[in-house]
């Protein structure tokens, strides 16, 4: 039984609209409560912004001068401030990528459930993705949910999945049931043009956030593929320069520099592990022998290639796969995920099995935080690609399997590499011969 409530049926909900700012003007004053405590107790009024004594009306109001005001100079006593107050030249700049809203006033209906998942959201199970944004998850985007449906039931499902694979929390029904209304409400949203950078910001953090879901998820990796489509496909959209967006890095060069910083002093994995991936690679390339496919080989062999050479470079190589394979065009990308196409369900396969291997450089995306995946042999499953292939090539399979864990007897890579990441191995003190066989071939 799981431990929140389904998402519950409710009426759709008139939101305010945070493009337009309904808030009422008032009028300015010019009175100041920031005085110091002595003219404070002697009554004396505060006035802000005199930085001298420059007429005799100001010997009977409190300056806010720094560190003593002219009226506590004058009859010698020390001179303290409220620790809340903040002169002119200190004021707090507002963040440039927050927008001027108002809170609706019938917000939408959440339960106790819905709340936690929420608080789990801002604090732990924020998207990776786009690399160096961890400060704009909880700030910016959390602070215009409210008044996009789509983002927060995709960051509800976030937090469920997330906890079910962390914590084995039976909340999976959840997530599905929070992902299938974020998409049905982001198919609305994506039906119009967006008017402003908020609801803009919303569309694609929502995408982000589902396909973050489907990582945890781990049922379907085409499923990942078609959502990394969609974020490529809007941020080729007009609007997105249009309006701009809270996210940091957002093109291929800054995401580089921050996996650079964060990878610079990794070592290289295992050459035993390396060279199994190595061996399988090269054998595709006899079945591999036409267009994406082809190139797609290629650019996995070139990556295994590099795992002996440089972590990070290996990881970049991974990313232009993953690139690659989001940019193709609409009918080439359909005959790529086609069940029936078995030699892209093979490279699909060895795509998983590479995302295993990597799993330890691939966790310097996190920046320390728990990526999830402890608790797995693998973040997608090969059972449904297994039943794909036919029979006689079937033996192309055996390394992905290998590395998932599906063969008996073999302890799957993500366990390997996890405990050798526990004992160190990964941070530049240990030397090669440090790495033991988990098995035996």
């Amino acid at each position: 039984m799981e431990t929140t409530s389904e998402p519950s049926k409710r009426a759709s909900l008139t939101l305010p609209d945070p493009c337009t700012n309904n808030s009422r003007t008032r009028k300015g004053h010019k009175k100041s409560r920031g005085g110091c405590f002595n003219c404070k107790r002697r009554k004396i009024k505060a006035r802000r912004g005199s930085s001298a004594v420059s007429h005799v009306a100001d010997i009977i109001q409190c300056q806010e001068n720094h560190p003593s005001c002219h009226n506590c100079i004058r009859i010698n006593v020390l001179c303290t401030y409220p620790p809340s107050h903040t002169s002119n030249s200190m004021q707090v700049p507002c963040s440039s990528s927050l927008e001027s809203r108002t809170l609706q006033s019938t917000p939408t209906i959440f339960n106790a459930s819905d709340m936690r998942l929420f608080h789990h959201f801002i604090i732990y199970a924020y998207p990776h993705l786009p690399l160096g944004n961890e400060s704009v998850w909880p700030r910016d985007i959390a602070s215009f949910s409210h008044s996009y449906d789509f983002l927060l039931h995709a960051m509800l499902s976030l937090s469920a999945s997330h906890l079910t694979v962390t914590s084995n929390s039976p909340l999976k029904s959840s997530a599905l049931a929070y992902r299938g209304l974020s998409i049905a409400g982001l198919n609305t949203a994506l039906s119009s043009t967006p008017k402003c950078k908020a609801e803009a910001d919303a569309i694609l953090a929502t995408c982000l956030i589902l396909t973050a879901v489907t990582l945890y998820m781990g049922e379907s990796v085409e499923e990942f593929f078609t959502m990394m489509r969609g974020i490529s496909l809007i941020l080729s959209q007009d609007w997105v320069s249009k309006y701009g967006t809270s996210f940091l890095n957002l093109n291929a060069g800054g995401q580089e520099l921050v996996i650079r910083s964060r990878l610079k002093d990794f070592r290289l994995l295992p050459k035993h592990l390396v060279a199994e991936a190595r061996n399988s690679v090269e054998r595709l390339r006899g079945i591999a022998t036409r267009g994406v496919e082809r190139e797609l080989c290629e650019l996995q062999a070139e990556m295994v290639r590099l795992l002996s050479v440089s972590s990070l470079e290996a990881y970049l190589k991974f990313r232009q796969i993953q690139a690659m394979i989001s940019g193709l065009p609409l009918a080439e990308f359909e005959a790529f995920i086609r069940p029936s196409n078995a030699v892209a369900q093979i490279i699909i396969a060895h795509y998983i099995a590479l995302m295993a291997l990597m799993a330890p450089i691939k966790s310097r995306e996190w920046a320390g935080r728990n990526m999830g995946t402890p608790n797995r042999h693998t973040v997608f499953k090969l059972d449904g690609i297994l039943d794909k292939v036919p029979g006689e090539m079937r033996e192309f399979l055996y390394w992905p399997m290998k590395a998932t864990g599906l063969i008996v007897g073999i302890p799957p890579y993500l366990k390997i590499l996890n405990s050798a990441e526990e004992e160190g191995l990964f941070n530049g003190l240990q030397d090669e011969s440090a790495w033991t066989k988990p098995y035996i071939v």
